[in-house]
């Protein structure tokens, strides 16, 4: 069995608590199942991911919003996604568009319970005809725009604009569909 230098069993590669973690890979590498990061594409489109499996290699993760599934390459924390995958047979190319994994600062627990909330009720978007967000997940999108562009990972390409955003725009940003650059 391995042993980690904290000598819990079974946590090697896992830095141990208290320890301030800096280097991209490691960060990406520290993501568990039901954690929320950020993900930006080339047009700007923020997606905000649930971990939904991390093997060896991949971190699986869906958007919150649009329920898009992504495959995040572990090391390198970039994703394709290709749009005829995802709607066949809609006229879609299949020229893929890179996303990348730009924060990984868990998310204040009120906010990631908001967060895990929207993706229930967008996964079950089907039954239901309740699409509109109330003011407590508007303002949890509001506070994730500023949020993880203040905790980006170490080389993060997080676009800043070069007018500030009115909240509504804040808002709306989480859920621009990725698009070629």
């Amino acid at each position: 069995m391995n042993v980690c230098s904290s000598g819990v069993p079974g946590c090697e590669g896992v830095s141990p608590p208290g320890t301030v973690v800096r280097d991209r890979t490691e960060l990406l590498h520290n993501l568990a199942v039901g954690d929320i990061f950020h993900a930006s594409a080339p047009n700007g489109a923020s997606l905000i991911c649930l971990a939904t499996a991390v093997m060896d290699t991949i971190i699986q993760a869906r958007t919150v919003t649009h329920q898009m599934h992504l495959e995040f390459d572990r090391e390198t924390g970039i994703a394709e996604w290709i749009n005829s995958k995802r709607w066949p047979g809609k006229g879609m190319d299949d020229e893929p568009v890179t996303c990348a994994i730009d924060s990984v600062t868990p998310l204040p627990i009120d906010v990631h319970e908001v967060m895990l909330f929207v993706d229930r009720k967008e996964r079950l978007a089907h039954l239901s005809d309740h699409a509109r967000l109330s003011d407590v997940e508007k303002e949890a999108l509001i506070f994730i725009y500023s949020y993880y562009r203040e905790n980006a990972l170490p080389g993060a390409d997080m676009r800043e604009r070069a007018v500030e955003a009115s909240p509504v725009e804040k808002c709306l940003v989480a859920f621009l569909i990725p698009d070629k650059p």
